[in-house]
């Protein structure tokens, strides 16, 4: 299957340090893909850099074969790029649902006022309220953005960016901050997604969840991609291992544990 997004020895450096070095990935049609790593992999920064939000100093990126490394964020999200932000921060005084209906108008116009002023509120209302219920969250759909829990903000996070109707959808560490039960809650939607034929992107230290979901991860450590496959088998991998554990597998197992896959049932 031909990859909606191609990544190909991307390099970011800082002074002298390469904190994304020729790192080389790929994102298929509706696939769900893990990125992970321990802290200062720089999996943030190759994220950064796909998405246009950081700087690429060598490498070429592409979305359904044209090339965005040189385009700027709006122009990768004209085309097809999602994003959402490790640090939620909706429109507070809105209501959830117009903070999503914001966002719908903003993808229909050509700037943020322009979209305030003449958006279809009623057409831009239903897209959201039906986005929403994607997200599981459209009870919520009244209330302020600002007074609503976190899990709730998290999905609401995830609604804005849907909102833009992306082929690919960039997720840095959704699950920060969640409970498990609230993680495993928007794990599963996240899952949903991909299965609804959305490519992801995620970024995520939560390794239970993201080998319980993802099709496919991709490993990072120091700059550099240390493995690529199948979730269980990439966590067993030595490099892997060694990575996380500094070469002790606990209790026998490798990262992530011994993980039930729902979707295998």
């Amino acid at each position: 299957m031909e990859a909606l997004l191609q990544a190909s020895g991307l390099r970011v450096q800082f002074g002298g340090l390469r904190a994304v070095d020729d790192v080389s990935f790929e994102v298929r049609p509706g696939e769900l893909l893990g990125l992970i790593g321990p802290n200062g992999a720089g999996k943030t920064t190759c994220l950064k850099a796909v998405s246009g939000q950081g700087p690429l100093h060598g490498g070429r990126i592409t979305l359904a074969g044209r090339a965005i490394e040189a385009l700027p964020v709006h122009r990768r999200v004209m085309l097809g790029l999602g994003v959402t932000h490790q640090i939620v921060r909706p429109l507070k005084s809105l209501s959830v649902l117009d903070n999503v209906a914001f966002a719908w108008g903003h993808r229909h116009r050509d700037s943020l006022f322009s979209a305030a002023l003449h958006v279809d509120r009623h057409a831009a209302r239903d897209a959201a309220r039906a986005i929403l219920g994607r997200l599981g969250i459209v009870e919520f759909a009244e209330r302020a953005a600002g007074e609503v829990p976190l899990g709730i903000r998290k999905r609401l996070e995830v609604a804005r960016s849907l909102a833009g109707e992306p082929r690919l959808l960039l997720l840095d560490e959704p699950l920060a901050g969640l409970n498990s039960a609230e993680a495993a809650r928007l794990a599963d939607v996240i899952r949903s997604l991909a299965d609804s034929g959305l490519s992801v992107l995620l970024i995520e230290h939560n390794l239970g969840e993201v080998v319980r979901v993802c099709d496919r991860l991709v490993v990072l450590e120091t700059g550099r991609k240390i493995a690529d496959g199948e979730p269980r088998a990439v966590m067993r991998e030595p490099a892997v291992v060694q990575a996380y554990l500094g070469g002790e597998v606990l209790g026998g197992e490798a990262p992530g544990g011994e993980v039930e896959d729902a979707r295998a049932e």
